[in-house]
């Protein structure tokens, strides 16, 4: 029983590891949610119906926005909002267009996605320059030029040199121009970029026939039509047909123009490139007119006015009118080409009413798209300010800290530094107090002893003089005079004997005095000196009579 227990007990904890296990693999799976496949697919086909299905393709963008944003899956947000931009500037919406690139080149930026970071600011600057503000399309290039040379993304380079030489060729720079437009080209030779290539041979034709070099220009078209008779190389040749017949025109071989021209009709016919075809319809009509081909040239015109009226795009025939009506004045139609010539007046004033109101519109959404921008950039300086003026004050902060401890170390070093030397001065003024004191008692001592040896000078020069001068008077007196008389003899040992008494007495008396110690009252207090006297035995004189 013991036994089964155990087992119960082991199987237990078995089961409630694996259920944590299970709960921690949903929670995690839970957290990191995976990308749906409808965002993928969104992905994949928001490219292809862009420039076909406007509308549809505007649903499936904010679809998409939505779902990733959802799933917090930033990338693609950028990527669905470079292709919400590319959708506005379709519309010529180019404020709405400028604010979808922002965002994208704000995230791109964030997650450091450089490569499409450098096809937002590309793409920026194209709005910029379609709208005629190159020297803010300039900065854009140049910034986008500059992260691909930097990061040495190659790749990338042709597009965004191609974008410089378009700028260039626009602001009337030729040179510049054909520089960008060479070296884009190189590199994409280098990098097997065919599409690019025949893209800028067609930007160099463009800039050749601007400075009206003609054969340049139709040297690099003819480079292009090359490039794309290549069958691995999806590249629409339409564009590079009507400026080559633009060319040709222009040399004066209307033939060869309307050559081109005829492709370029067949070309947008076989595409439903309805724009196209009607460009191409009055380019015909304008060649025809040239070589006098009346018939021609009206029937072109006239069906090219005939679509665009049915594609509702006036803007494209605003110059068929006047053309149509040339033709009717050249029959003798006059009637006709003046009613034709005041449609075409017309439909001028108001396509012209009609631009100016649009560009006003996206003039003021560019200006409402700067504005933020700017103060965006305001707020950021501001910002930068404030953490400036807030580091300064940090600064300041730690820097009035370290003074002030500074100057309490300062007064507290002076403060001992003065204590000390008080306490020295005070050591120096006792010191000197008692070496004065000293002197002043050596001073006495010195006085003192100055006057007892004068005491004694008087003492030995007179007072003891006195008994010698009587013991030598005595021996003078014995030298020249023998006394015989005992009484007088007597006398006279008397008189020696008492001044060599007296004498013996002075003596002593001066040695007292020299041998004499002196006691003094001050400060220092010196032990007392007792001064004892010498006293000397007095001699006992025998004489022998």
């Amino acid at each position: 029983m013991v036994s089964i227990k155990l087992q119960r007990k082991r199987y237990k904890h078995f089961y409630i590891g694996f259920l944590l296990c299970i709960f921690s693999f949903l929670q995690v799976k839970a957290t990191i949610l995976p990308i749906p496949h409808e965002l993928k697919v969104i992905k994949r086909n928001v490219p292809t119906i862009l420039y076909q299905h406007k509308d549809s393709a505007k649903t499936l963008i904010n679809h998409g926005i939505a779902i990733a944003k959802k799933y917090k899956d930033d990338t693609t947000n950028a990527l669905l909002l470079n292709q919400k931009g590319i959708f506005h500037f379709l519309n010529a919406e180019y404020g709405l267009a400028s604010s979808s690139f922002d965002s994208a080149i704000t995230i791109n930026e964030e997650y450091q996605v450089w490569d499409r970071l450098i096809d937002n600011l590309n793409n920026k600057g194209y709005i910029y320059r379609v709208v005629g503000n190159y020297k803010v399309a300039l900065s854009h290039f140049q910034m986008a030029s500059k992260i691909s040379d930097s990061l040495n993304l190659y790749h990338k380079q042709p597009i965004t040199l191609t974008n410089l030489g378009i700028l260039h060729r626009l602001m009337g720079n030729y040179y510049t121009a054909i520089d960008n437009f060479e070296k884009a080209a190189r590199i994409a030779i280098k990098e097997g970029q065919g599409v690019e290539l025949a893209n800028i041979y067609h930007n160099l034709g463009e800039t050749y026939a601007d400075k009206k070099e003609y054969e340049n220009a139709i040297f690099y078209f003819d480079k292009v039509v090359q490039l794309s008779d290549n069958s691995s190389i999806p590249f629409d040749p339409t564009n590079t047909y009507s400026k080559m017949a633009d060319v040709m025109k222009r040399q004066g071989r209307v033939d060869a123009a309307i050559f081109y021209n005829e492709k370029v009709l067949k070309l947008t016919k076989e595409k439903g490139l309805k724009v196209g075809e009607i460009q191409s319809l009055i380019q015909l009509g304008k060649c025809h007119l040239a070589k006098n081909n009346l018939n021609k040239a009206e029937n072109y015109l006239v069906e090219g006015i005939f679509e665009a009226t049915a594609l509702q795009r006036m803007d494209v025939i605003d110059n068929a009118y006047f053309l149509l009506s040339e033709i009717y004045e050249i029959e003798g139609k006059y009637q006709k080409a003046l009613q034709i010539n005041k449609i075409g007046s017309n439909l001028q004033d108001s396509l012209s009413s009609a631009e100016t109101k649009r560009q006003i519109i996206e003039m003021q959404m560019l200006f409402a798209s700067e504005k933020q921008q700017k103060e965006l950039e305001v707020l950021e300086k501001e910002n930068l300010v404030n953490q400036a003026k807030i580091s300064n004050k940090t600064n300041a902060i730690i820097f009035l800290s370290i003074g002030i401890i500074l100057l309490i170390l300062v007064v507290i070093l002076y403060n001992s530094y003065a204590t000390s030397k008080n306490e020295n001065n005070k050591k120096l003024e006792k010191l000197v107090a008692l070496r004065t004191a000293d002197l002043s008692r050596k001073e006495k001592i010195l006085s003192a002893q100055n006057k007892k040896l004068m005491e004694y000078a008087h003492m030995t020069s007179h007072v003891l003089r006195k008994p010698l001068a009587n013991i030598l008077g005595v021996i003078n007196y014995l030298e020249s005079h023998e006394p015989e008389d005992i009484h007088t003899r007597e006398e006279m040992f008397h008189v020696i004997k008492d001044a060599a008494l007296e004498m013996d007495e002075t003596v002593i008396e001066s040695i007292n005095i020299l041998s004499e110690k002196f006691e003094f009252e001050d400060d220092s207090k010196p032990e007392p000196v007792t001064a004892k006297k010498i006293n000397t035995p007095k001699p006992e004189t025998e004489l022998v009579s």
